[in-house]
């Protein structure tokens, strides 16, 4: 008798101990209960995507078909941009915010309770959020995820986690409970875990499953990217655009002063040019003569080099000579 008795609380301490592990690493949405008659079908599904090895970014979605009537409450941890659908479309709901709650003795904040009223029979609600998870600085690149489950009235229970993509699952991974069941599409490791007419009791059920990662996901940011951010983008993107439009219309008739100054003219006869020769042309002007007296004095080229260099950018109808009387003027052309 006494080992009869022995043995729910031997699997109490069980549940606490591993609720105990997998909150020290991180913590997910957990639904606080169901009020009513009936049993409750719930799916729940969170997909994770890690961008650094201190932070991932875990999308939820709660499918729950009620079979009976009563009062729905969900309480979710860091929930952003949370959603409710009844019945496929959109539902407005209470909430009570909380700055903190605490499980298991853990602190966590931004609690946010969702209040569904009178229930009926096979009514479907979707409730879908996101939120920040972040793990401990000195995990050693094992990642424990974990979520927890309040059980308030019968539930039949199935929850889905699809770990990061690179993600894989080394020898000493820990998961609970053991009726884990993992799976892969050849991108992402599936864990499934189901519990069929789980009972209420004041104890939550934690699933964890530790893991590491070959890569980290490069389209995940620091704050999760939703519907409505994508929009704001796309409405930027066309204002730019539209600005850009109406800029160039604007512009259209309207004199450039830098294009219309005129450029100067660069001959491709000057890249036949030795170093002397091009730093004589750079040194006429096209609106001025300048003497070959003055062209030999500035460079200290002898006359006779001076008149060879002359002759060649002649030939080439680079600069005009200009006889004047016993000098030469020269000029660019």
């Amino acid at each position: 008798m006494k080992n009869s008795a022995a043995l729910p609380l031997l699997v109490i301490a069980l549940l606490v101990i591993g609720a105990s592990y997998g909150f020290s690493q991180s913590l997910s949405g957990l639904p606080s209960g169901i009020s009513g008659a009936g049993v409750a079908y719930i799916n729940i599904t969170d997909m994770i995507t890690q961008s650094s090895s201190t932070s991932a970014l875990v999308g939820v979605t709660y499918t729950v078909r009620y079979n009976g009537s009563g009062n729905l409450n969900f309480t979710l941890i860091k929930a952003n941009d949370i959603k409710l659908l009844k019945n496929g479309t959109a539902y407005k709901f209470s909430r009570i915010l909380s700055p903190t709650c605490t499980v298991f003795l853990q602190e966590s904040v931004n609690c946010t309770t969702i209040l569904i009223n009178n229930a009926t029979y096979n009514d479907v609600f979707t409730l879908s959020y996101d939120y920040r998870m972040d793990y401990p600085i000195n995990n050693k690149d094992i990642f424990n995820y974990t979520f927890v489950f309040i059980p308030s009235t019968p539930t039949q229970l199935n929850i889905k986690t699809f770990l990061p993509q690179g993600a894989f699952l080394p020898n000493s991974t820990y998961y609970s409970p053991s009726n884990a069941v993992f799976t892969s599409n050849g991108n992402t490791i599936e864990v499934v875990w189901s519990l069929f007419q789980v009972t209420a009791a004041p104890l939550p059920l934690p699933f964890s499953v530790s893991y590491e990662l070959n890569s980290f996901s490069p389209n995940a940011s620091g704050f999760p990217i939703n519907a409505g951010t994508v929009i704001i983008i796309i409405i930027v993107i066309i204002l730019v655009l539209m600005g850009i439009v109406v800029l160039t219309k604007n512009r259209k008739g309207k004199p450039d002063i830098k294009e219309a100054k005129p450029k100067k003219r660069t001959s491709p006869l000057v890249k036949v040019l030795n170093d002397n020769e091009r730093r004589i042309l750079g040194m006429l002007k096209r609106d001025a003569f300048i003497t070959q007296k003055e062209l030999t004095s500035k460079t200290g080229f002898s006359k006779a080099k001076m008149s060879k260099i002359l002759s060649k950018l002649s030939r080439l109808k680079l600069i005009k000579v200009k006889p004047d009387g016993r000098l030469n003027k020269i000029k660019r052309v």
